[in-house]
């Protein structure tokens, strides 16, 4: 899709275009996620949305939901989208990029994705290292 922003006309990609015009994207993984090329599509993805939003939307806020975050990059299974995904978590608050993503294995989660996060919404867990993960990582031993 081409957009004009500043009297420039620019090419946006669907998802930056469908967001641009006031919908909410969703990219379906579940074809995806097998295919070799996933991790550098998700990576050209969330670069993407991060440069348009640097370079021609600064004034608008938008929000990056990814379910499942370990089967795009983790800790055992680095990929090209892991240093995107980290500049989304520690650089993206500031050009009004917001970060959600969901796991059901914490722990695989990357350090840096982790220490960027400022709420954690978690549930029952049967694994006691999971649950020891978040102790630590959320200093719960010392709270009330």
């Amino acid at each position: 899709m081409i957009h004009i922003v500043q009297n420039a006309r620019i090419k946006l990609n669907p998802v930056v275009a469908i967001s641009e015009a006031g919908l909410i994207p969703s990219v379906i993984t579940s074809d995806l996620i097998s295919k070799p090329y996933f991790p550098v599509y998700m990576r050209y993805l969330i670069e993407h949305i991060f440069d348009t939003q640097l370079r021609y939307f600064k004034n608008k806020s938008r929000w990056i939901f990814i379910d499942e975050l370990q089967e795009i990059s983790s800790m055992r299974n680095k990929t090209i989208a892991s240093e995107s995904l980290q500049r989304l978590a520690s650089q993206g608050r500031p050009q009004r990029l917001g970060f959600i993503y969901a796991s059901t294995n914490y722990s695989k989660i990357e350090l840096p994705i982790r220490s960027n996060a400022h709420y954690l919404f978690t549930f029952t867990h049967k694994n006691r290292e999971e649950v020891n993960e978040i102790v630590s990582n959320w200093d719960l031993e010392n709270s009330d």
